[in-house]
């Protein structure tokens, strides 16, 4: 499940075993149910406390149902990242790939990925999904990552 506050419009996401776009964020209301005469009509919890809309077939999508794109070497790469050849520790299991987009890294040790900002350890937050990746990348530059997928 992924958080409505964790996604923008443009956020990747896996939602019925395919990749979606965010096209739009509908907003159900604060937490509580919604009456239709003196029934319950909807419950409104903060798993459904929004809905989704996609991009690429006009699908939607409640938070609850939909997963992040686990990061990889080669999603990184398609997200316009390049491995620092230089920094790669095959002892450790160690390498950095990189964005040239200003100083964005992304640490990748024994499969977990933590996003760096500036110089290597002055900043490290672990992430685990593309969604996540595009939001610290966005906020920071101003500009969206191109993820050919």
């Amino acid at each position: 499940m992924i958080h409505a506050n964790e996604l923008r419009i443009g956020s990747k996401f896996s939602g019925a075993g395919m990749i979606q776009t965010v096209k739009e964020i509908l907003d159900y209301g604060p937490e509580g149910s919604i009456q239709a005469g003196n029934k319950t009509a909807v419950e409104v919890t903060p798993e459904y406390s929004h809905l989704i809309l996609v991009k690429e077939c006009g699908n939607q999508y409640k938070p609850v149902d939909m997963e992040g794109i686990p990061l990889t070497p080669e999603l990184l790469v398609k997200a316009g990242f390049s491995v620092d050849q230089d920094l790669i520790t095959p002892v450790l299991d160690v390498y950095f790939i990189y964005l040239k987009l200003g100083r964005l890294f992304v640490g990748v040790y024994k499969g977990n990925y933590t996003f760096y900002f500036g110089e290597f350890g002055n900043y490290g937050r672990v992430i685990t999904s593309l969604h996540q990746l595009q939001n610290i990348a966005y906020s920071l530059t101003g500009t969206e990552l191109t993820i050919n997928l």
